[in-house]
């Protein structure tokens, strides 16, 4: 996309959000002669404006899909221009509606996997806990585990997120871990588990575990440096991991080594508030190698950008579109 290179992040942000209430239809006078002002200030306001323009375009036909998979009743067609955010009447045009469903859907996830957690981290928070049979657990950011240590059980049940276990060794009885469709059977070992959807990695230090999906489907053991992924309930073959990369949150580091990039995205948001939306079709098959500090994941989302030759905006403090 064609675009001034020296237009800057805050200068795109207020375009954004010009868009957004010029579509609205409620500016008054007094704010058109602001916004009149704001682009005689600068020539590249204008510029800003129209690559806004342009993203609200590119965004039309995914925030109608989203409206047509999400909206529980049928919504109104836009008024207007047609861009995902407008105000239509008394309520929001079918793209607005999706895209804030879209926003809000993993805050209310995370709300009612919580119900069910007996320990639940936040976006950005780490958190290390001993378990009652001498085990131990570390918490990635934005993760819900449920504990099941009763009548002989020694099970952890992650609901979402990612954790790193390190199970006493010398118990008759074996360490679980369920996570979606995947089981994670030990008798003493350190590995990590991350989940995301349906997706879960498991990733082996040392010792040995024994992974399974669903019933029918051969497990599969791993020993110290290799992971596997159980995906739909199947298993990948087995194969070498990087643990640097895998394991780098526990120090507080965000590392990626040709990771996919949605798969990249959905790790900076358990870092931060808000939703990164990723627009342009083509990026959702680049890969992304490099660390990052973790507390610092606008600057991580911004270097990637560059790496990737994309864009940024941040529409609300829910909302950044990558483009």
């Amino acid at each position: 996309m064609a675009s001034e290179p020296d237009i800057t992040r805050s200068q795109r942000d207020q375009a954004a959000r010009w868009l957004v209430r010029l579509d609205g239809g409620s500016i008054d006078e007094a704010e058109r002669r602001s916004l009149a002002a704001w682009l005689a200030a600068d020539p590249r306001h204008a510029a800003a404006l129209r690559e806004a323009e342009a993203v609200w375009d590119r965004l039309e036909a995914p925030a109608r899909r989203l409206a047509a998979e999400r909206a529980t009743a049928p919504q109104p067609r836009p008024s207007r221009r047609g861009r995902p955010w407008i105000w239509a009447g008394a309520g929001l045009a079918a793209p607005a509606l999706a895209l804030l469903l879209w926003c809000a859907a993993p805050d209310l996830g995370r709300l009612a996997g919580n119900l069910g957690a007996d320990v639940v981290t936040a976006q950005g928070e780490r958190r290390s806990l001993d378990l009652p049979d001498g085990s131990s657990l570390e918490l990635a950011p934005d993760t819900a585990v449920a504990l099941g240590f009763d009548a002989g059980r020694r099970e952890v049940h992650l609901l979402r997120g990612q954790a790193f276990f390190t199970v006493r060794r010398g118990l008759e009885t074996s360490f679980t871990v369920l996570a979606g469709q995947g089981r994670v059977r030990v008798l003493g070992t350190r590995f990590d588990v991350e989940r995301a959807g349906d997706r879960v990695d498991v990733t082996v230090e040392n010792g040995l575990v024994e992974v399974s999906g669903r019933l029918g489907v051969t497990p599969v053991r791993l020993r110290g440096g290799q992971r596997v992924t159980v995906e739909g309930g199947r298993l990948t073959r087995p194969g070498p991991a990087a643990l640097d990369a895998a394991l780098a949150w526990r120090s507080g580091s965000l590392v990626f080594y040709r990771e996919p990039l949605p798969r990249v995205v959905a790790r900076l948001e358990r870092q931060r508030s808000g939703r990164i939306l990723v627009a342009r079709e083509s990026l959702r098959d680049l890969t992304v190698s490099g660390a990052f500090p973790g507390e610092d994941s606008d600057g991580a989302l911004r270097a990637i950008a560059d790496t990737l030759d994309a864009r940024l905006v941040t529409v609300t403090p829910w909302l950044t579109i990558l483009y």
